[in-house]
């Protein structure tokens, strides 16, 4: 039985290349730069957001006052390490006789790389019930 030879020639191996590597890496770089320069902001914005979910039911009477509310957010803020918002930045109307809205807008700017800023922009709003 005679044996079989492969006549055709061997085929070069097909692989990404340094090129494909390096923009693999530079995406990958650009990615993980975003995640920590904003991932920290994101993450006070929900830190503040459960603080004032938290005026819903408090832990203790906050009152009729405007003035208890924003004494009562910037407590437990500041228990929260957020130094990044000040008690001027709520605005907190009445509503109804027995209900207060509590609005916070802010925006946060951020060096991204080389003359790039990002401008994130935050709208938080809770209605509350002071009964």
């Amino acid at each position: 039985m005679p044996t079989r030879r492969c006549t055709t020639p061997a085929r070069r191996q097909a692989g990404a290349g340094i090129l494909s590597f390096t923009i693999l890496v530079g995406l990958a770089a650009f990615f993980i730069t975003l995640l920590l320069k904003l991932g920290p902001i994101y993450m006070q914005n929900l830190t503040i957001q459960s603080v004032m979910d938290g005026l819903e039911d408090p832990v203790e009477p906050v009152g009729r006052n405007p003035r208890k509310i924003t004494d009562y957010l910037m407590r437990n803020l500041d228990i929260n390490g957020i130094t990044s918002v000040s008690a001027q930045e709520f605005v907190i109307k009445r509503t109804d006789a027995d209900r207060f809205s509590v609005v916070l807008e802010y925006e946060r700017r951020t060096h991204l790389f080389f003359n790039v800023d990002v401008v994130l922009t935050f709208h938080n709003q809770v209605e509350i019930s002071t009964q």
